[in-house]
């Protein structure tokens, strides 16, 4: 018998002894194949190794943070095969949502939101809990770049906002703050800057986000904190913040901002060349920005220190031998904003020699275009020909640009880029008639606008409201451009609070694209042997609000409150000149109260006066410089006659009759340089005659106090 359980125990030793030793060779191939030990079986005693889908997800997020996202897609396929056949439906769903958003980024818009779909289906499946909270932000997240991708920029905001609420709910600092982020990034695209700039200091979790209000010890408390922690987030939040900073016109806290950040980026123990390049890019903005801001205050020195140093950071971007995904994703942005450096400075060789380099697609087929980019190098090739340099491109050539953006827009659902696309090619299209295209000015200009108010974008639909006001004016259809022209200015006071920092972006001109629309629109009320009274009131509101808009350009904000008012309601026996500088007239429009005073309404005249812009401004310059000289009294007299001629003289029968005590000039343009004390008659000056005052505008007066006289 002791033989016998000597046997057995010997047989067990064994078989242990044989079970451990597979046990260790599998682990060890496990660990070489990145796989685990797991479902070992109770009833068959079987051990098996299985790779854990866990890891190949996060193996895959590294790869699309590097931007291989094909790679990236592999990897999440493999994870989800791994799954198929359990009911781990929470895990699926996430794996769908990192698949849509690499789909996104190779242009492979319906697989991406059927994923998107496929996720949102799996939830339907589980019971609440806090892990579904967590996927099903991540979706909300997923389903935010998805819109934004697309285009609809308000969609995506929605998205991300519901992505935030989760996030809050299951208390994921991370999550929140990307979020905030992303809402940010949207705001930005719709032009509402402060409201976009306010986020990002909410995902840094400033106590006061009122970026108005930003001070530099706030700046300084932000930076800090990055330093310390030095998470990718935060880096690409000190991005974003100044970027928008130099959006609204910050431009020394935008580049305190993006140096530090730069220097911080630096500091890391592993660069990532993505980063770095963004950080490149935005320090080639901030001094692009700087230089023309020292231009137009006449600084030339600083102004070519900072064009140089711009044109430096740009053309690293620019250089051979970067990194892959540097190349794909900055290089033509790098380009697009050096060509636009070299238009606006009129460097036009240099500016010819980039163009030849650009190419408008990259090398690789699924790398993800911006359209916004092609839109905006069409328009640069536009000045550039206007100009007369001499490009390799026609007006067909570049009629053709717009017309493949519209259609990679119409294919990715883009509405905002096909928008733009339609109606600068409408605006190409009026000037150039010979160009093949299937439909006129005014069809492509109207797409244009459906679809911006489809989107709600109404910062690119006041563009084309006012483009098919001057449309109508052409084809003499005068109600329906006055409605153009009122629409597109409507539209622009509804953005009047986020829209007050635009003139400050790179691509854009307060001159260019805000107060022509002001201009043109009082002009077409003018036009006419006899403007109707109401012509004249809307002529004049017009002034006025372009006095405000001009005003909120200076400072960068929408900081003033205005009522509408006449000059009864400041002065009963005051008369207002209201003057217009058009590029052939001079438009000048008197308004006075009623004789008997005991009404509000009003009495108006109106003087055109045929000069061109450039004689008007010659006259003025030269007054204000003899003005300055004591030996140059018959010049000063022979000037200011010219000057009161056409502001005072067409009125002066009125003027007589009804002998005002205050003449209250609301002036435009140059015309603010020079005193009206000084305009004479060929006896007297004016201030010998008349009180005199000057306002921006009359609804800009603060009246404390209706009863009490106006102080001028």
């Amino acid at each position: 018998m002791k033989r016998w359980w000597k046997f057995l125990i010997i047989f067990w030793l064994g078989i242990v002894l044989i079970l451990l030793l597979n046990q260790s060779l599998m682990a060890q191939q496990c660990d070489r194949k990145n796989c685990r030990l797991d479902n070992i079986s109770e009833n068959k005693g079987l051990i098996q190794a299985q790779i854990l889908p866990s890891q190949l997800v996060r193996q895959a997020q590294k790869l699309y943070q590097m931007g291989e996202f094909k790679r990236s897609l592999q990897l999440l396929e493999q994870a989800n095969q791994l799954y198929q056949g359990e009911t781990k439906y929470l895990q699926q769903a996430q794996i769908y949502s990192l698949m849509s958003l690499a789909q996104q980024q190779l242009d492979n818009w319906d697989l991406a939101e059927n994923k998107i779909v496929d996720s949102f289906a799996l939830l339907e499946k589980t019971a609440p809990s806090s892990s579904k909270n967590q996927v099903l932000a991540q979706i909300w997240h997923t389903k935010g770049h998805f819109e934004f991708g697309r285009g609809k920029n308000r969609q995506a905001l929605e998205d991300w906002k519901k992505a935030e609420q989760l996030y809050r709910l299951i208390e994921d600092r991370l999550g929140v703050s990307g979020s905030l982020l992303n809402q940010a990034k949207a705001l930005e695209k719709m032009g509402f800057y402060p409201r976009s700039c306010d986020r990002i200091l909410a995902a840094f979790e400033r106590q006061k986000n009122d970026c108005d209000n930003l001070t530099l010890a706030e700046i300084e408390k932000i930076i800090s904190r990055v330093k310390i922690e030095a998470q990718p987030w935060q880096i690409e939040g000190l991005n974003q913040l100044s970027n928008i900073l130099l959006l609204k016109g910050k431009l020394s806290q935008a580049e305190t901002i993006i140096t530090a950040n730069q220097a911080i980026n630096s500091s890391l123990p592993y660069i990532s060349p993505l980063a770095e390049a963004k950080v490149l890019l935005s320090l080639g903005n901030v001094n692009k920005a700087i230089a023309f801001q020292a231009k137009e205050f006449e600084d030339l020195p600083s102004f070519l220190s900072h064009v140089k140093i711009a044109t430096e950071y740009y053309q690293q971007l620019n250089s051979e031998g970067l990194h892959p995904q540097i190349a794909d994703k900055y290089k033509f942005s790098a380009q697009l904003n050096l060509l636009s450096l070299f238009v606006s400075t009129q460097q036009w060789f240099k500016a010819q020699n980039l163009v030849s380099q650009i190419g408008l697609h990259s090398k690789n087929p699924s790398q993800k275009r911006n359209l916004y980019a092609e839109i905006k190098f069409a328009l640069d090739l536009q000045r550039l020909k206007q100009n007369g340099v001499a490009i390799e491109y026609s007006w067909q050539n570049i009629a053709d640009i717009y017309l493949d953006v519209i259609q990679q827009a119409k294919t990715t659902e883009n509405f905002s880029a096909q928008s733009y696309a339609l109606g600068y090619l409408g605006m190409l299209q009026m000037r150039h008639v010979n160009l093949e295209l299937e439909n006129t000015p005014q069809e492509l200009i109207s797409q244009a606008l459906n679809l911006a108010q489809q989107v709600q974008a109404s910062e690119i639909a006041y563009r084309w409201q006012w483009q098919l006001g001057k449309i109508y004016a052409d084809q003499n259809q005068r109600e329906f451009a006055i409605a153009s022209y009122q629409a597109s200015l409507m539209t622009l006071d509804s953005l009047r609070e986020d829209l007050a920092s635009l003139t400050r972006e790179i691509q854009f001109d307060f001159h260019e694209q805000i107060e022509p629309i002001y201009k043109e629109y009082a002009d077409l009320l003018l036009t006419g042997t006899s403007p109707s009274n109401m012509d004249l009131v809307n002529a004049l509101d017009a002034i006025e609000s372009l006095q405000i808009a001009e005003l909120d350009n200076y400072f960068q904000d929408a900081c003033l409150t205005s009522k509408v008012r006449n000059i009864n309601q400041i002065d009963k026996n005051a008369v207002a000149i209201h003057t217009l500088i058009l590029p052939n007239s001079l438009e000048v429009i008197m308004a006075m109260n009623n004789p008997d005073g005991t009404t509000s309404t009003q009495t108006f005249r109106h003087h055109r006066e045929l000069i061109a812009q450039k004689d008007l401004e010659t006259i003025v310059q030269q007054l204000r410089l003899y003005i300055t000289e004591p030996d140059r009294t018959v010049e000063v007299k022979k000037l200011s006659a010219q000057l009161y001629d056409m502001l005072i003289k067409p009125f002066e029968p009125d003027l007589i009759n009804r002998q005002p005590s205050n003449l209250v000039f609301v002036l435009d343009g140059i015309l603010q340089t020079v005193p009206m004390s000084i305009l004479y008659d060929g006896e007297k000056y004016l201030l010998e005659k008349y009180a005199i005052a000057l306002t921006p505008g009359l609804r800009m007066l603060n009246l404390q106090n209706p009863t009490d006289k106006l102080s001028f």
